[in-house]
């Protein structure tokens, strides 16, 4: 006897992005840990029922929440590059507000090995396009890429900006003032301007 397929919605549904919507402002609001299909249908205004018409299940709602957030990082990718100071305008990408997600998202990873492979896949296609073109804006300004490697410099300011988004949704600011300004200083130099 065949199996019978599971009838699925259409991927470009409102009520489909809605649910999208709802799990990723859960996930940002409450955590990982709070969403469930339950609380997602209450966020969207639907039915806990219809959520499933839309999803096999809540693994693969989150990892379109995640597939979503970084297409839009990847958009972003196209003002950093098109910037005076790409360090600079990384920075600015990294810390409007999405690192809350991406710490999420790793907490999910660490028992959902289909997101854990997604992230990876796009932190390497992401890193790639980033050190190249780190590399042609150091040595279009003479800076020596043995003493500043572009992926070590990408790994640095990821590394600070990733802590600092953590540490400021903590609300621990001890010594933010002073980071801040070295991280300035930091990009002042990358300009020739330090």
């Amino acid at each position: 006897m065949a199996e019978k397929t599971k009838r699925m919605g259409k991927k470009d549904s409102p009520s489909r992005e809605a649910f999208i919507d709802a799990a990723e402002r859960l996930i940002y609001r409450e955590g990982w840990a709070h969403v469930n299909a339950r609380t997602v249908a209450e966020e969207a205004g639907l039915k806990k029922q219809s959520l499933f018409y839309y999803f096999d299940s809540m693994d693969e709602l989150i990892t379109e929440v995640h597939s979503r957030h970084i297409r839009t990082f990847e958009s972003g990718l196209d003002e950093v590059f098109a910037s005076a100071n790409p360090l600079r305008a990384l920075w600015h990408l990294q810390l409007n507000g999405s690192g809350r997600l991406f710490t999420e998202f790793f907490a999910i990873a660490n028992h959902n090995d289909v997101l854990r492979t997604m992230i990876t896949e796009a932190s390497e296609r992401t890193n790639a396009r980033i050190v190249a073109h780190f590399a042609a804006f150091f040595a279009e300004r003479g800076i020596d890429l043995e003493r500043y490697p572009p992926k070590a410099v990408l790994f640095v300011l990821t590394s600070v900006s990733s802590n600092y988004m953590v540490y400021k949704e903590l609300g621990i600011l001890a010594g933010e003032d002073d980071l801040l300004k070295l991280v300035e200083g930091m990009f002042r130099g990358f300009d020739g301007k330090a």
